[in-house]
């Protein structure tokens, strides 16, 4: 049987987590990080210029965006309750 987390329980079949009586924060990646002019060059450009860009970039910590510092908060709030969960699609969700 396999172990039970968090993430699993999520998207498992039965949907058997509940969100019930928790608070729950989605943030995007480019709230969380800046990646302003990534984004710029996505909207303006052709994919391979965006590649590129994300390539030559790929060992470089993104620098922070306007959602960190919120993110930092709410993980000192209470460091007992709160967990944090990886999404596929560059979500976190703090419950």
């Amino acid at each position: 049987m396999k172990a039970r987390t968090p993430l699993t329980d999520c998207f498992s079949n039965n949907m058997s987590y509940t969100l019930d009586g928790k608070l729950v924060v989605a943030i995007s990646s480019r709230a969380l990080f800046d990646f302003e002019e990534e984004n710029r060059l996505f909207e303006q450009s052709d994919d391979s210029a965006y590649m590129k860009l994300q390539l030559e970039r790929i060992a470089a910590p993104a620098q922070t965006g306007v959602a960190f510092p919120l993110v930092k908060k709410l993980l000192r709030f209470n460091q007992n309750i709160v967990k944090c969960v990886f999404l596929p699609d560059s979500f976190r969700l703090f419950l």
